[in-house]
């Protein structure tokens, strides 16, 4: 009896021992994924950002957790209502001089246009690779530069870079025209798009207009999920 006693004492000592167990990896994994994040979020790829006196006007905005790029409607080089088209939108409002352009996982996007909207299941899927992704773009007015909002002037060279990077996350259909998720914008002027890559920890947001910086030579990251290592850059 008093071994039957002791194995009891032993099983559930392993009962308890088990998620205590499962609770420390999380948070060492969660430990060691910040300290990688900072690290490549503080090493700078590039030289420091001087602006051009003349040259492509854009933005990098940011509400502190998801950024975009803010780029002019029509230049000599890329006229983006060839590419997010008027028809795609329901509006009727052709005078808008920038688009916003920001990348991410598309069950987040279609599902949460609030942040209180959020569910765990959605922010499950997103993180742990599990969903689409989709491009949501929007045309606006020329933004207001701010603490949120960084204003640059790049060399046609560099932005021809950016134009194509932001180009390739479009998925795109037999005839070559991007897919448009129909009857889903928050406003009048916006739509997702069917995009390529899937978001997760290490694929996020951030991490896509940093590799966007990176492609057309701008001041980047070495890495970064994070929305304020990019600004902080510029």
């Amino acid at each position: 009896s008093i071994l039957k006693m002791e194995k009891r004492r032993i099983n559930y000592h392993w009962l308890w021992r088990f998620p205590l167990g499962c609770l420390e990896i999380f948070w060492a994994s969660l430990t060691l994924y910040i300290l990688i994040a900072l690290f490549g979020m503080f090493v700078q790829i590039g030289d420091n950002y001087v602006p051009k006196k003349e040259g492509i006007t854009m933005y990098i905005r940011t509400d502190g957790i998801h950024t975009d790029f803010i780029v002019p409607v029509k230049t000599e080089m890329r006229d983006w209502t060839k590419l997010v088209r008027w028809e795609d939108l329901r509006g009727t409002d052709t005078s808008y001089n920038f688009i916003s352009f920001g990348w991410g996982d598309q069950g987040f996007f279609l599902n949460t246009p609030e942040w209180s909207d959020l569910k765990a299941s959605t922010a499950f899927d997103a993180l742990f690779y599990r969903g689409k992704s989709a491009v949501h773009a929007v045309y606006q007015t020329e933004p207001q530069e701010g603490l949120m909002c960084e204003r640059l002037i790049v060399s046609e060279d560099k932005y021809k870079h950016l134009v194509a990077y932001i180009e390739s996350a479009f998925k795109r259909d037999s005839l070559g025209s991007p897919e448009c998720i129909t009857d889903r914008g928050y406003w009048d002027y916006d739509a997702f798009y069917q995009a390529k890559g899937k978001y997760s920890l290490f694929s996020t947001c951030n991490s896509w207009i940093n590799g966007g910086l990176k492609e057309a030579e701008l001041p980047a990251c070495l890495w970064t999920p994070f929305a304020f290592g990019i600004l902080a850059k510029y």
